[in-house]
Order: C-alpha cells, then sequence, then structure tokens
C-alpha cells in the first residue's frame, strides 16, 4: 500500500508565498468567488437584458430610416351620409334598376318611396328632357323604369319579351297571356252574375271603349282570341260594387263615361310608350346588322388568307351574298378563335363544293382552248 500523500499545511504555504502577499489560498479563493459573483440564471438575465453594440446600431438605422407609425382612423365616411346620394344621382335610371337587382340591402334601400322618389327622377333627368315617354301617373317611377328597361315576363320571368301587351302596361310571354287572361265570353258570364248591366260593357263590339281586346280575331266564338286582362275585368267589376245600391241607369252610364275616360288616357300613355320601343328597337336591330355585318367581313378575309381567294372570286357578289345567310355567319358575336373554328368547320362543305365547280369549269375551259387550237392545226396542214 503505497504512503498516504502529505497534506500541505499553512506553515508550507508561507515558504512559497511571501507574507505580504494578499492572494488567497485555494479553498479561500474558490468560497469567495462563488459568494461574490452572480449565479448563472442573473448572468442569463444580464445577458439578454445588456443589448449588443450591433443591436443597437442596427435600433439606431430603423429609427432612421422607417417612418413613423400612421394611425388610421375608421369611419370618417360615416360622417358624410349625403356621399352615397351624391354618387347615385349621376346615374341613368337603367343603371339604379341594376343597382336595385344586386342584393336585398340595395333593393331596399332604391325602392324606399319616401327616399329616393327624387333619385329617380334625377336619373330621368340626367337622360336628357324627351329621352324617355311620360310616366302614367298610376305607376311608380321604378315600377316604370322596369317596365321600359327589363325584357322579361312579368308573370314567370322568361328572358327576351320583347313587346308590351297593348295597354296593359306589362310584359307578359306566349306560356303565360292565357293565365293572365279570359275570354271574354266568359267574363260576360260572370258579370251577368253580378250585375246585368255590365254585360253590355263586356261585349264584343264595345269592349274596347273600356278595355283592351288582346289577341283579337274577326270570329267572336274562337276561344283563344278575344282575350281581356284579368286585372281590367276586376277593375271593372270593383267599380259596379262601389255603385250605391239599389243603383239607377245614370249611376252605370256615369261609370261608363269615367271608365272610357280613364281608359282613353291609359292610351295617350301607350301610344307614346310604344313608339319609345319601337325606336329602342330599331336601334338595337341596326347595331345587330353593324356586327354581323363586321363579323362577315372577318370571316371573308380570314378564309382569303386561309387559301379559299379564288373559291371566293368565283363565287362573285351574289355567292358571297346567299353565303352570309348561312346560321353560322351571320351571328352578331364577336369571332374569336374558337369561332372561327366552328365557322371553318360548318363552311367546309360548301366550299369544298364550290372549288369542285371551278376545278371542273377551268378544267373545261382549258379543254375547250386546245380542241380549238387543234382544230386550227389540222385545218392549216390537211385543208388548203
Amino acid at each position: 500500500m503505497p504512503p498516504r500523500k502529505k497534506q500541505k499545511t499553512d506553515a508550507d504555504d508561507t515558504r512559497a508565498v511571501p507574507a505580504e502577499s494578499s492572494v488567497p489560498t485555494r479553498r479561500v479563493t474558490r468560497a469567495a468567488a462563488k459568494r461574490g459573483q452572480p449565479s448563472a440564471q442573473q448572468q442569463t438575465d444580464a445577458r439578454r437584458q445588456r443589448p449588443t453594440a450591433k443591436k443597437a446600431a442596427n435600433k439606431d438605422v430603423q429609427a432612421d430610416t422607417i417612418p413613423a407609425k400612421r394611425i388610421v382612423r375608421k369611419g370618417r365616411l360615416a360622417t358624410l351620409p349625403d356621399l352615397a346620394l351624391e354618387i347615385y344621382s349621376y346615374l341613368e335610371p337603367q343603371d339604379l334598376l341594376h343597382l336595385s337587382r344586386t342584393c336585398k340591402k340595395f333593393r331596399a334601400f332604391f325602392l324606399d318611396r319616401r327616399l329616393n322618389e327624387n333619385l329617380w327622377l334625377q336619373a330621368r333627368h340626367n337622360l336628357g328632357a324627351g329621352a324617355l315617354p311620360p310616366r302614367p301617373p298610376f305607376m311608380s317611377e321604378p315600377a316604370f323604369i322596369h317596365l321600359l328597361y327589363s325584357p322579361y315576363c312579368h308573370n314567370c320571368a322568361a328572358p327576351n319579351v320583347r313587346k308590351i301587351l297593348p295597354v296593359c302596361f306589362m310584359r307578359c310571354c306566349s306560356k303565360c297571356l292565357p293565365e293572365r287572361t279570359v275570354w271574354y265570353r266568359e267574363a260576360i258570364n260572370a258579370a251577368h252574375k253580378l250585375d246585368w248591366h255590365i254585360r253590355v260593357m263586356l261585349d264584343f263590339r264595345v269592349v274596347h271603349q273600356f278595355c283592351p281586346l288582346l289577341e283579337e280575331t274577326s270570329r267572336p266564338y274562337h276561344p283563344r282570341g278575344n282575350r281581356l286582362l284579368k286585372e281590367h275585368v276586376d277593375h271593372i267589376f270593383n267599380e259596379v260594387k262601389k255603385l250605391p245600391s239599389p243603383h239607377t241607369d245614370a249611376d252605370i252610364w256615369a261609370l261608363q263615361d269615367r271608365l272610357r275616360e280613364e281608359y282613353n288616357e291609359r292610351i295617350e300613355y301607350a301610344r307614346s310608350i310604344h313608339q319609345w320601343l319601337d325606336e329602342r328597337e330599331d336601334e338595337r336591330q341596326a347595331n345587330l346588322d353593324d356586327s354581323r355585318k363586321r363579323r362577315f367581313e372577318e370571316i371573308v378575309l380570314r378564309l382569303r388568307e386561309s387559301g379559299w381567294d379564288k373559291e371566293l372570286d368565283f363565287m362573285g357578289e351574289d355567292g358571297i351574298e346567299e353565303m352570309s345567310t348561312f346560321p353560322i355567319v351571320r351571328q352578331s358575336s364577336k369571332l374569336t378563335e374558337g369561332a372561327w373554328q366552328k365557322v371553318l368547320a360548318a363552311l367546309d362543305k360548301h366550299l369544298n363544293e364550290t372549288r369542285k365547280a371551278r376545278l371542273d369549269k377551268e378544267f373545261r375551259a382549258a379543254l375547250r382552248a386546245r380542241l380549238s387550237a387543234l382544230d386550227e392545226a389540222i385545218a392549216a396542214c390537211y385543208v388548203t
């Protein structure tokens, strides 16, 4: 067993270190260091709180380059309640009609008579004087604009209903017309049950003095013709019910005169509306014709670029005019690349037949010229 190592004593340390030295012993130095230095957690917190020189420099640069944050205060437009009305006042009636169909809130806003009656009047004024026909007094401004600009059935919303029923101020498709009308003979039978005096007003020969006769024909007993709008018949029945009971012939005559005057006033408004619609329809047809003409000219140009120029020359003006009546050609839509491929596929048979006829004619002309030259050569050689 090796001998134990001799431990150092204070006497041995005094020999190695001078007495005046203030260096503590090893054991004393560690203890003092532990008591005087902060803990590891305190050192970590100090490092986190103390910014480095690089971070401090970056903060100074950012403070100089980044502008101050702008404070946005929302709701400033809410202090301008008339801003929307000011914008809408520059629109036209058709624009207001389209906006009213955007959502439920817009519909409730634009159709509120108490607030926006002046807005529709201003939109009419924006079009200029005489741009629209006069509005009947029994129709509101939105309903009148809807009648003028909406080509839809008022019963089923079927599209492309261009015509308005005469003196009825409504659009109705052919399928809904029997549902909204009644045969005049059936109206007479219902009037006879209410009051026999009304039968005279609804007679085939005089009914046109009080309400319009739709699908009028010369055969009075044809059930599909000579029909009356149910609203007009109900209006006459309600006016009769308002008469005092018992009523006299003078009351019936006064009622007839009043209904006749009302109907004549409606006729004047209906005439101006139908005249406006006819002018608008003529303008629409003119625009469609221009679009079809431009489309056909572009088709002819593309055909020439595709190598069909000889066939087009062979057709002549009459043949090209006939080709312009083809359904695929006379459309008014824009000629896109896909539409051009459809046109080319539809005209392929017609163009190939034209090319065959052209080649046959050229062959016959060439053959005729050669035979004529051969006859001349034979005559020159053998005929003296």
